[in-house]
């Protein structure tokens, strides 16, 4: 049995493994969408898993889309969503800082604006988003530069204006060992294709942030971490038994199912591809997912 793990999810048992779920957990770059045009029968499947009456929710890394403009982008695209089903890794951290951490100070936020909103719905203060670039000499730097004695956390997450007087900021603040460093996820990469351009991750920040501040232990939100399904948890009813995690990486998605005991499907529409699962299959077994398609259209594709 254990040889069949990773293994192409058969039409004919199509059927059969619909049967036993109950709630799909989508990850949506690479999955649902690719930037921002969405995979070829995506929309179809997403729509018709919830006719079916299976429960729906969208458990995404990406930190940089508020609740409010995934909305924008799931109406846009014609899939049907409700804020309560999405699950980012903003909306997740902040909850994490109120619920878990019972955070009363203020977080120096290396993100978006979009993130900054749901700090802002749940009442945390914060400083950081936005451009702020680094002009002049060092030592006009040292001179300039007043550091908020307030600050109790170093939120790190995708921040497309990261810059040197952010890294110095950042760091100074964590050299106070008080500090939290929370990292929102550690993917390297984003998922884009048909380009020979790379677009570095949350994670590739996050290794300068690490190494400039010597801070090696940091709180990780996102997947493979289980926070976003405690989060989920705290706020509807899941048995893990009968829940199915869609997504496209090995080392995040994969690895979250598996931690909070799912089934877990991978597709080849983003990140990993059958190459990858088939040297996971030799150097990690316990690492492969349950089942693999070519995209999360071809779940739907017999009915």
């Amino acid at each position: 049995m254990a040889d069949m793990k990773g293994r192409l999810l058969q039409r004919d048992k199509i059927d059969e493994f619909l049967f036993g779920i109950d709630t799909v957990f989508f990850d949506c770059d690479g999955v649902i969408w690719l930037g921002n045009e969405a995979i070829a029968g995506a929309v179809e499947t997403v729509n018709g898993l919830r006719a079916m009456g299976k429960k729906i929710f969208f458990v995404s890394n990406n930190s940089s889309k508020s609740v409010a403009s995934y909305m924008e982008k799931f109406n846009r695209l014609g899939i049907e969503a409700h804020p309560d089903e999405i699950y980012g890794t903003a909306k997740v951290t902040a909850w994490y800082l109120k619920n878990i951490l019972h955070f009363t100070q203020k977080v120096y936020l290396m993100g978006s604006k979009s993130m900054a909103e749901e700090f802002d719905a749940l009442n945390i203060s914060h400083t950081g988003t936005g451009p702020d670039p680094f002009d002049g000499s060092i030592d006009d730097c040292i001179n300039s530069i007043s550091l908020n004695d307030n600050i109790g956390a170093v939120v790190q997450a995708f921040d497309a204006h990261i810059s040197y007087m952010k890294m110095i900021k950042a760091t100074s603040y964590l050299a106070n060992k008080a500090c939290f460093l929370i990292v929102t996820n550690e993917d390297d990469r984003l998922p884009v294709r048909g380009t020979n351009i790379v677009i570095p991750g949350t994670g590739s920040i996050g290794a300068m942030v690490r190494t400039a501040s010597r801070r090696h232990e940091r709180i990780v939100i996102g997947k493979p971490e289980r926070n976003i399904f405690d989060c989920i948890q705290s706020k509807h009813s899941i048995n893990p038994e009968t829940v199915c995690m869609i997504g496209d990486r090995i080392d995040t998605d994969i690895s979250f199912g598996r931690r909070c005991g799912l089934k877990t499907l991978l597709v080849y529409s983003g990140v990993s591809s059958l190459d990858d699962v088939e040297v996971i299959r030799k150097e990690s077994p316990a690492m492969l997912p349950d089942y693999c398609l070519p995209s999360i259209a071809d779940l739907l594709s017999t009915s």
